[in-house]
């Protein structure tokens, strides 16, 4: 069974890998990790920062976010910004595949947190849009 990697910054009780960990099967190998440890390409990875190894092209771009929000505000026209809300986004063979969001209120974190279908459409075109800008 493949390993998971969870990559973070602040590895020891952090309540993010709490959260993230209560929600995979129990079967489940996971592996916490800092950016500065040493990495294996074969494995699968789950970012938890922006922090992240220089390991692929991608984890570069992902780094640098400053011209990720230049990129979404001139190309798509959204305001950007420091958040408390993600939105998991996988691209698929079949497309993208989209989680629900994830609310951070303090150190803690609530999914699904709700939101009305005129603002999660944007936020779908948003995830869909710089998966493709990113040749994820």
């Amino acid at each position: 069974m493949q390993k998971l990697l969870l990559i973070t910054d602040t590895p020891e009780n952090n309540p993010l890998v709490t959260a993230f960990q209560k929600t995979l099967a129990p079967q489940t190998q996971v592996q916490v990790i800092t950016p500065t440890t040493s990495v294996n390409p074969d494995a699968v990875y789950s970012p938890l920062t922006f922090n992240l190894p220089y390991l692929t092209p991608l984890f570069m771009a992902c780094r640098n976010v400053e011209p990720l929000r230049d990129w979404v505000k001139t190309h798509l026209h959204y305001n950007t910004g420091e958040g408390q809300y993600w939105l998991p986004t996988v691209l698929t063979a079949k497309g993208p595949l989209y989680g629900e969001v994830i609310q951070q209120t303090g150190d803690t974190y609530q999914q699904p947190f709700h939101l009305p279908d005129e603002q999660r459409q944007p936020l779908y075109h948003l995830g869909y849009e710089l998966l493709n800008h990113l040749n994820a």
